[in-house]
């Protein structure tokens, strides 16, 4: 580990340097990624970020009568990341749910929104069917991990319930940053792809790398492959909403506190759920859409 660190200063020097001799690709990479926020993941995003935040806020993530297990997975699969991993912290805190089993649930509680997939993917392809196709096949590989794991409560105390226009307001500022944040993310891996694109010429390829770092630009570019291979598009697509990239990656542990989690076990049940999740979009977009 020592030697390590003493290699990571000259490595970000050279990273710079590198990315100094591409200035040009960049700037251009920094543009579509803004264009990509503007126009299809902010118009999408942002209404449904306050609206998860400020359920979650008044209740505590626990949706009565169901479950903590469903109440996460519910949360989670309508809100979109980080909802779930933002619940499973809460969970532990007021003892609604084990560590041990919110580490657990944690790769299967954080997927890409339905605002996401109906509204910006749906609009990339250019046929909205493609985003129930996507909701759809996430939302089934999700459900077929995570329900039938065994949870249990824990001691903790309860979370205090903040006033209705305390909550509002906190989840209106917090909106604002998490898309700020999304935004500044989005920018970041399309400069980056944007300078690699250069070194790919596949178009498939580049499209598969865009997915594993970040689903936006992921989206977008599996998006340009829909009009000459619109299933493969599509499966692509849904394994890196699966995925999740590792963009949102390092969103979702960013946010946990008491909850510790295996990075490498992370990795492999998100791999996992891609997998599932693009043998799902595959035969939807065979046997129902006719792709």
């Amino acid at each position: 580990m020592p030697k390590l660190r003493r290699l990571l200063p000259p490595a970000a020097l050279l990273a710079l340097l590198f990315f100094l001799w591409h200035v040009p690709a960049v700037a251009e990479g920094v543009r579509a990624g803004m264009v990509v926020s503007a126009v299809s993941v902010l118009p999408s995003l942002f209404f449904f970020a306050v609206a998860a935040d400020l359920i979650v806020s008044l209740t505590g993530g626990s949706l009565h009568p169901l479950s903590p297990k469903l109440s996460v997975f519910l949360l989670g699969a309508l809100c979109g990341f980080p909802v779930g991993a933002v619940v499973c912290e809460r969970m532990c805190e007021s003892g609604a749910l084990a560590k041990r089993d919110a580490a657990r649930l944690l790769p299967f509680v954080n997927g890409a929104s339905p605002a996401f997939l109906f509204g910006a993917a749906g609009s990339l392809f250019g046929d909205r069917r493609i985003g129930t196709v996507l909701f759809l096949s996430q939302l089934a590989a999700a459900a077929l991990f995570c329900l039938p794991m065994r949870t249990e409560r824990c001691g903790g105390r309860p979370q205090a319930v903040p006033h209705a226009a305390d909550a509002f307001f906190g989840a209106v500022d917090r909106g604002v940053q998490s898309m700020l944040r999304v935004t500044a993310l989005i920018c970041l891996f399309s400069a980056l792809l944007a300078v690699l694109r250069s070194y790919i010429r596949a178009d498939a390829a580049f499209a598969a790398l865009a997915a594993l770092l970040e689903i936006g630009n992921g989206t977008a570019r599996c998006a340009d492959l829909f009009t000459m291979a619109p299933c493969s598009a599509a499966l692509l697509c849904a394994f890196g909403c699966g995925w999740s990239g590792l963009c949102v990656h390092t969103q979702i542990l960013s946010v946990l506190k008491s909850v510790k989690v295996r990075y490498s076990r992370f990795l492999l049940c998100k791999a996992a759920e891609g997998a599932l999740c693009a043998i799902f979009a595959f035969c939807l977009c065979k046997f129902v859409l006719g792709y």
